[in-house]
């Protein structure tokens, strides 16, 4: 109100000021303070508006034919150390058969009941696909032919909807689209932020995408225009991407009323609306059919070294195991087999070195010997200080197994041991995994707390695994 009485005041004082002045310069003095009030409010409106995040593409820097490349090498470097390269294999088969069929593929991806095989149907009615207003009916990816241009063969592919299944079933349908030369993602109106991700998964391709709105009967015209303005703007800088509405079909309940005063549930055909759609589809597919083949190679290529990745941890997973547990039982071995009992196996450091080693040569992960040498001499002042603890330990597991407790030290040290270099070569392990490089203070506190996890039981395992040394050792004796 102060505000409101104080800008009062000050106008109709000036206003009559400026009736003592001449015409020529009381016209411009009004002009000048509309514009500073017009700019003025301009500059609040766009500071107080919410500008929509804009979402962050990732443009591949390589060409096909290089990237093919350097898949081809990178195949060849795993297939030397012994990974199953076979579904990176199959990957690149189907790429070259695609190729070489020349037929263009369209994914219709999105969430469950967002009205795909509707659109199929819509598109192709003698196919009959199977529609459902509960959703999910689509199980598993069918291809179906679509003669929509004349010369143009068109594979349109129906995918089960996300979250139908797991996740292992969503990856292996993005996978499909990756695949596709031309994504049709179907929402039913704004998008969630888990529908943002996948839109942009699909962005960072660089891939031919139509976000096309179903099921417009829900909304009215202000409000389907207003979701539709609202996602393009949001999608403003993205190139080779559309948004357009549609209605693919499909079926409502309906409540029927009588004149009578009955209501009656009732199924309705809603009729396909898919020009806007066609229009965008048309216009993709007269781009340069060179560059809709490289987005179609480079989703391809994608997934190869996506599979490639998977393949080469789940190798190198298996065999640090490995690793660890022959590394584990040379420890063992060694504490049993010890003149004095007690004989510090780390301090050594012949066993704990090479462990290290071999597990950074498995990584690929460049590590001098000098690095290997500060980190054993850090993990060995670790176990000297906890040493007499996990002793202690291992006496009262072996008070469980009759007989082995009094067999003597020996047996301590060599539970006491195995616990040592389980935890060292699975925080090694662990930790290379996830550095990908040598980083010797991330990995010595991963193995001080390993080494204190979960001791009971394995403590046990360890004590079975000392016994069945001992005895086999016994029996050659």
């Amino acid at each position: 109100m102060f505000f409101i009485l104080l800008f009062t005041e000050t106008a109709l004082s000036v206003w009559e000021k400026l009736q003592n002045y001449p015409v020529w310069l009381i016209i411009p003095y009004i002009i000048g303070i509309t514009l500073i009030a017009f700019l003025g409010s301009r500059l609040l409106l766009r500071t107080l508006k919410p500008t929509p995040q804009k979402i962050q593409t990732h443009t591949i820097d390589q060409a096909p034919e290089q990237r093919q490349q350097h898949i081809a090498e990178k195949i060849q470097q795993a297939q030397s150390k012994g990974v199953d390269t076979q579904a990176v294999e199959v990957e690149l088969q189907t790429l070259v058969t695609r190729q070489k069929d020349k037929e263009i593929y369209i994914s219709l991806f999105g969430s469950i009941s967002s009205g795909k095989s509707s659109l199929i149907n819509a598109f192709l009615p003698e196919s009959k696909v199977s529609v459902d207003p509960r959703g999910g009916t689509t199980s598993e990816i069918t291809y179906y032919q679509w003669q929509q241009k004349v010369g143009e063969q068109i594979i349109l592919t129906d995918l089960p909807g996300l979250q139908q299944t797991g996740q292992q079933d969503d990856d292996w349908i993005k996978q499909e689209t990756q695949r596709a030369h031309i994504v049709i993602y179907l929402c039913e109106g704004d998008l969630t932020r888990d529908q943002y991700n996948e839109i942009q998964s699909l962005i960072a391709l660089n891939k031919p995408l139509i976000v096309a709105i179903n099921k417009i009967d829900l909304y009215s015209m202000n409000e389907l225009q207003m979701i539709k303005q609202r996602l393009m703007e949001y999608f403003s800088d993205i190139k080779l991407l559309q948004v357009v509405t549609l209605q693919s079909g499909g079926t409502r309940e309906v409540t029927k009323v009588y004149p009578d005063g009955r209501e009656e549930l009732v199924i309705r055909q809603l009729k396909p609306q898919t020009k806007e759609l066609e229009v965008a589809l048309n216009q993709y597919l007269e781009l340069n059919r060179q560059q809709l083949d490289e987005n179609r190679d480079t989703g391809f290529y994608h997934i190869a070294e996506q599979k490639l990745t998977s393949a080469t941890d789940q190798f190198r997973q298996q065999k640090a195991q490995a690793i660890v547990q022959a590394y584990t039982k040379k420890a063992i071995a060694g504490a049993l087999a010890a003149i004095t009992p007690g004989s510090d196996i780390l301090i050594q450091g012949y066993l704990g070195f090479h462990l290290v080693k071999e597990l950074c040569q498995l990584y690929d992960v460049p590590a001098t010997e000098m690095d290997i040498k500060k980190f054993i001499e850090l993990a060995s002042k670790h176990v000297g200080k906890t040493l007499p603890m996990i002793l202690a330990f291992a006496g009262n597991i072996l008070k469980a197994f009759p007989g082995i407790g009094t067999v003597g030290g020996s047996f301590f040290h060599a539970v006491a041991y195995g616990l040592i270099f389980e935890s060292l070569g699975k925080s090694v392990a662990s930790a290379l995994t996830e550095q990908q490089s040598w980083q010797s203070t991330p990995t010595m506190q991963r193995f001080e707390e390993n080494l204190s996890e979960n001791m009971e039981s394995r403590a046990q395992q360890m004590a079975r695994l000392a016994f069945d040394i001992f005895a086999q050792k016994s029996n050659n004796k």
